[in-house]
């Protein structure tokens, strides 16, 4: 049976950032980090804890349409010059 890992996060309200992963339907695991970061930055945070539980039968699960346009590669870097 595939792990299903959920993730999201939350960031900049200028006081704190959450991130949240939830695997296989249990209790969510919610980190509150002291640090005001942008949203994209909270998601990938997401995806690095949601790395340490997955194992090759794992299907990671996010609402960031930017996490999977740069990991299926459909998505596009803009580079600042």
């Amino acid at each position: 049976m595939r792990k299903k890992i959920y993730v999201d996060g939350e960031g900049t309200n200028s006081v704190y950032s959450r991130t949240c992963v939830i695997i296989d339907g249990k209790q969510p695991q919610v980190k509150k980090h002291s640090k005001d970061v942008p949203n994209n930055t909270a998601e990938y945070i997401d995806l690095h804890d949601a790395l340490y539980f997955a194992d090759k039968d794992t299907t990671i699960i996010t609402d960031s349409q930017l996490l999977v346009g740069h990991l299926t590669e459909s998505g596009k870097l803009r580079l600042r010059t």
